[in-house]
């Protein structure tokens, strides 16, 4: 129910924001149970409360007592609207008509005029998908369905449209609506071997869903790498040449090559860390041959420089002429 439209009331003690004298916290008001309106009904005698307008320009009820009868119209969805259907538009004229008489044991309200049963319907519908929004969060509080069934949301009595409203949140369809993604591989095995009418088709399906999922929450150690979903289902299922078991041929495993599939986190880690290990060396001895490749030019040209310093007896004899010179003549 929306909060914003149901103000404080003091004569509900089932809705109250007071400060805890005990803990000196701020108690958060719950959903209204409208025990402040049937005191004053019977205050009344019993009777039906006024002062509620419901004007064709408004579309919405007007005076002293129309945040009563907003928060009456939270109660009556949430205690009698059906809850295994798709949506409001779904749910049968005689339900609709049902709480809009309950409605009428506690309001004097006329749904002979049209845009007052159209305005009350709205009000309905829009808390029927507040209290269906609500029932989703719920919903995502537990890892598996089975848990989820397992734990109603406070408001919901009726164990089979809870299980109903559960394998609704869990449906491709709804996935798809609300995420905009098609589930992903773990979820597809589950809506190939489970059906909201007979459950899984047998012990070992259930099992492999719940193992999956057993993985999936698993912590990744530092430094490693998340298990995809695929490496997830071969782990769990097997695979053949082509595709995973209990998928078919839609979804590929990983590659045959790829020798991470089958071993453990701590082996994978392992593996990376020798990975890094070979590269760093491959590094390192790259490095030395270019070292190598420069000594070996520098040794060169230092041989080169010292042989065109020094050349061999360019310097040991005399330039005057030789004694066999014979001389001239006067």
């Amino acid at each position: 129910m929306d909060t914003s439209e149901t103000p404080f009331d003091p004569n509900n003690n089932t809705s109250t924001m007071d400060a805890d004298s005990t803990t000196g916290r701020r108690k958060v008001r719950g959903d209204s149970r409208g025990v402040g309106t049937d005191k004053l009904i019977q205050a009344n005698g019993s009777r039906p409360l006024g002062g509620v307008e419901i004007k064709p320009e408004n579309n919405a009820p007007t005076g002293v007592n129309s945040s009563r009868m907003k928060s009456e119209i939270g109660t009556i969805v949430r205690n009698y609207a059906p809850l295994d259907v798709e949506k409001w538009a779904d749910i049968s004229e005689s339900d609709k008509v049902f709480m809009m008489e309950k409605l009428q044991e506690k309001f004097i309200i006329d749904f002979t005029q049209d845009h007052v049963k159209k305005a009350i319907e709205g009000k309905m519908a829009a808390r029927y998908r507040d209290h269906r929004n609500k029932c989703h969060k719920h919903f995502k509080k537990y890892p598996t369905i089975a848990l989820a069934k397992q734990n109603p949301y406070k408001h919901v009595s009726d164990q089979k449209q809870w299980d109903w409203l559960c394998d609704r949140f869990a449906s491709e369809k709804f996935q798809a609506r609300h995420t905009g993604q098609a589930p992903g591989q773990i979820e597809l095995f589950k809506l190939m071997h489970w059906t909201s009418q007979n459950g899984w088709i047998n012990q070992e399906a259930e099992a492999s869903y719940e193992k999956m999922l057993e993985l999936q929450k698993q912590p990744v150690p530092e430094g490693g790498q998340a298990l995809k979903e695929a490496e997830i289902c071969v782990q769990v299922l097997g695979s053949r040449s082509g595709y995973i078991k209990g998928l078919g041929h839609g979804p590929r495993p990983p590659s045959s090559s790829s020798k991470s599939t089958h071993k453990s986190h701590r082996e994978i880690e392992l593996e990376n860390e020798l990975k890094a290990t070979r590269e760093l060396l491959q590094s390192q001895e790259t490095r030395i041959q270019h070292q190598q490749s420069q000594i070996a030019q520098l040794a060169s040209f230092v041989s080169e420089m010292r042989q065109h310093m020094h050349i061999p007896g360019s310097s040991s004899r005399s330039s005057s002429p030789s004694d066999d010179t014979p001389l001239m003549d006067s």
